[in-house]
C-alpha cells in the first residue's frame, strides 16, 4: 500500500511540476510577445518622431526664406517712402495760375437744346 502511496505521490508531484513548468513555459512566451509589442510600439513612435522631425525642419527652413523675404519687403518699402518724401507737388504761389490750371483740365461744354423737344427751342428774343 505504501508502494501505491510513493507511485500516486509521484504522479501527483510530476504533474504538479508540469503544470507549474507549463504556467513558466507560457508566461515566459507572454512576456516575450509583450517584448516584442512594446518593441513595435517604441519603433512606430520613433519613426513618427523621424516624420515630424523633418518635417520641423521644413518649416525651420521656410520660416527662413519667409523672414529673407519680408527682410527685402521692408527694404524695398523704405525705398518707396524715402522716394515718396523726396518727392513734393510743386507748391502753386498764385490764384490765377490754380485758375487757369483748372481751366485747362476741364472742358467746358455749353448747354445743348434737346432736338426732341421743340418747346425748349425758343430762343430769347422770343420770350420777351
Amino acid at each position: 500500500m505504501i508502494n501505491k502511496i510513493k507511485t500516486y505521490a509521484k504522479w501527483i508531484i510530476s504533474v504538479i511540476l508540469a503544470a507549474f513548468g507549463i504556467y513558466v513555459w507560457s508566461m515566459k512566451i507572454k512576456k516575450q510577445s509583450d517584448l516584442n509589442k512594446t518593441n513595435k510600439d517604441i519603433e512606430d513612435n520613433n519613426k513618427k518622431i523621424n516624420d515630424v522631425d523633418n518635417k520641423i525642419k521644413d518649416v525651420v527652413d521656410k520660416k527662413v526664406e519667409v523672414v529673407g523675404d519680408i527682410k527685402a519687403e521692408e527694404i524695398i518699402i523704405q525705398d518707396l517712402k524715402q522716394e515718396i518724401k523726396e518727392v513734393s507737388p510743386e507748391p502753386i504761389t498764385d490764384v490765377t495760375e490754380a485758375k487757369e490750371n483748372i481751366i485747362k483740365k476741364t472742358k467746358r461744354r455749353g448747354r445743348r437744346p434737346n432736338k426732341n423737344n421743340k418747346t425748349n427751342s425758343v430762343t430769347k428774343s422770343e420770350n420777351k
